[in-house]
């Protein structure tokens, strides 16, 4: 049976939804590390794109978990718990609800084209004013439910849990 990226999320996320409030604990001895300050002008489009970059990230947490496993290292629970609350509460009740309530209908076509189809195409079928108010729009959900540093705070919240695994350090990664 084919394992979705979206049923991957949702069976992951069964690990625990505890409150976004967890992965406090998680943050960096340098909070200041991989803090984004909110950027003016960054439009709806864009917004998702960075978005899906946490997303990336999470599963780049998930897939070094699962490699620790298999080699039979020790994993604390965290690693799997913490990212699978992100997903609920950043991905799929905030991205995933944004997307379907202003882009699409259904998920997997979207999924499959949203970055280097849907996203860029806005550009042609907006006029910039509707794309502005649409990032307005995303800024005001992400407000409403994270807080004025909604996404910088999440991002702050993976960049912990990579930094726990000593994954946070692209040069580790980078061909010689």
């Amino acid at each position: 049976m084919r394992v979705t990226r979206r049923r991957f999320l949702a069976g992951s996320a069964a690990f625990g939804v505890a409150p976004f409030a967890l992965t406090a604990q998680l943050h960096s001895e340098d909070p200041d590390m991989d803090r984004q300050e909110p950027e003016e002008g960054i439009s709806a489009p864009e917004d998702l794109m960075r978005e899906h970059g946490v997303l990336n990230r999470i599963l780049l947490i998930y897939e070094e978990g699962l490699r620790r496993l298999r080699d039979k290292q020790d994993v604390p629970p965290e690693v799997f718990h913490d990212p699978a609350t992100l997903v609920r509460k950043f991905v799929e009740d905030y991205h995933e609800k944004l997307e379907e309530k202003f882009i699409l209908r259904m998920y997997r076509p979207h999924e499959a084209r949203e970055d280097t189809v849907l996203f860029p195409a806005l550009y042609q079928v907006l006029e910039q004013k509707q794309i502005e108010e649409l990032g307005e729009q995303f800024e005001q959900e992400e407000h409403r439910l994270f807080g004025d540093e909604g996404f910088a705070k999440t991002v702050e919240a993976v960049a912990a849990i990579e930094k726990q695994l000593g994954i946070h350090d692209l040069s580790q990664f980078t061909a010689k």
